[in-house]
């Protein structure tokens, strides 16, 4: 086989930069750069080709990634650019200063790095909100730690400390959601470890996976949802609408009875959710709820 025909991709991504600096010629660096000259013969036409672009805007995104927790050389491997590159970009060489201009596909690639938390290096340290939010949940429903730190791994005296600390590794963060994405739709197996896991979580007042929307959970100002002073009046007309397909706002008391009810007619778990216009994850969240509390 030959360099020109191989299939796989040697460089960090399959991109102009992997056809230049790595000198990979998979299909997708190859590609890229077929794009690229051709793109560039274009313009040139026109004269219009400006294959350089001014270097401080993507010197000031890099710095505004390293406030963010996203280093330099982790940038630049997001990006799929050398990390020489990016030194040179930011500091400059013993003979030389910083550059003043940049390839314009260099400037687009680091542009594109955005600061999201999924882009963090594993070791990064973060709030703990999330993570300790999610453990106590799926304590609530049951899923002892010891069970919880087996699925992951880990002695349950290392893991029982994510339900006080303050901060913890990103990659411990992303092993906890991964969890709570798991089994909190699931009803762990009866017996005497759940019942008193959860009769646990309820003296130290864990919230259950249903008080938290997975867009806040892991935002440390917002409080669980557990229904208001008014919570247990239930309006049966609303319900009855609700499980008629009609969009009707409904309190958590509320819901959980429509779902109630929705079973008691035999309807299935995801046809209640669709008629109360849920997600599939939060409909099993709720009909897991149902369950752990009617064991």
């Amino acid at each position: 086989m030959t360099a020109a025909s191989r299939p796989d991709c040697i460089a960090p991504k399959a991109n102009l930069t992997g056809y230049k600096i790595h000198r990979c010629r998979c299909a997708g660096c190859t590609e890229a750069n077929r794009v690229y000259v051709n793109r560039r013969n274009r313009l040139k036409v026109y004269g219009r080709w400006q294959p350089m672009v001014e270097a401080e805007p993507v010197r000031q995104h890099i710095r505004t990634l390293g406030a963010a927790g996203i280093g330099w050389m982790r940038a630049a491997d997001l990006a799929g650019v050398s990390r020489g590159c990016v030194n040179r970009l930011l500091y400059g060489s013993t003979s030389r200063p910083p550059c003043k201009r940049v390839r314009r596909e260099t400037a687009a690639a680091i542009l594109a790095v955005r600061a999201t938390t999924d882009n963090l290096a594993p070791g990064q340290i973060v709030d703990a909100a999330g993570t300790r939010r999610r453990a106590q949940a799926l304590a609530a429903l049951g899923w002892s730690l010891s069970e919880q730190a087996r699925r992951l791994g880990r002695t349950v005296g290392n893991y029982s400390q994510v339900l006080t600390a303050s901060t913890v590794q990103l990659r411990t963060a992303w092993s906890v959601r991964d969890l709570y994405d798991e089994l909190s739709t699931v009803t762990p197996p009866p017996g005497p470890t759940a019942t008193r896991t959860r009769r646990w979580a309820q003296r130290k007042g864990f919230a259950p996976p249903l008080a938290w929307d997975d867009d806040t959970i892991d935002d440390p100002s917002v409080r669980p949802d557990l229904g208001g002073p008014d919570g247990d009046v239930i309006d049966e007309v609303a319900v009855q609408r609700a499980l008629a397909g009609e969009r009707v706002t409904l309190t958590p008391a509320e819901r959980d009875h429509a779902f109630r009810v929705g079973l008691a007619r035999g309807l299935a778990v995801h046809a209640i959710g669709k008629r109360l216009h849920l997600s599939g994850d939060t409909a099993r969240r709720i009909a897991c709820c149902i369950t752990t509390q009617a064991a």
